[in-house]
């Protein structure tokens, strides 16, 4: 398993994202952005993903940034050699109750598309 942390800016400053993967991949896999309790209270997830599944694990702070971060993982899905079409949303706790306002304001404005959510 590789990891790797991003920076990525948003309306509140900055949000570090850590990014994980398993292997080589050659083949677009599912692109998964999971959120943490923003409390701090999320027990650590070192789980290999089906498919080889490249997971996104952020913090942010506010509903807003989480958007922002979904958005952006969206946009740069084929950096991560994903389709952008096999985009999933999840959290525990406060981060599910992130994943959840994520889904709500995708829905509402047609856009990330999300394939599945899981809260």
């Amino acid at each position: 398993m590789t990891w790797a942390t991003l920076y990525l800016r948003v309306r509140g400053g900055t949000v570090p994202v850590r990014v994980r993967w398993t292997g080589s991949r050659t083949k677009a896999t599912a692109l998964a952005v999971r959120f943490h309790d923003p409390s701090g209270h999320d027990p650590p997830d070192h789980r290999p993903q089906p498919d080889g599944t490249v997971v996104l694990v952020a913090r942010p702070s506010t509903v807003e940034d989480a958007i922002e971060i979904t958005e952006w993982a969206a946009d740069h899905a084929s950096e991560f050699i994903t389709d952008s079409g096999r985009l999933l949303v999840g959290g525990v706790g406060g981060g599910a109750a992130m994943a959840a306002a994520v889904v709500r304001h995708a829905a509402q404005y047609g856009w990330p598309t999300l394939t599945r959510e899981t809260l």
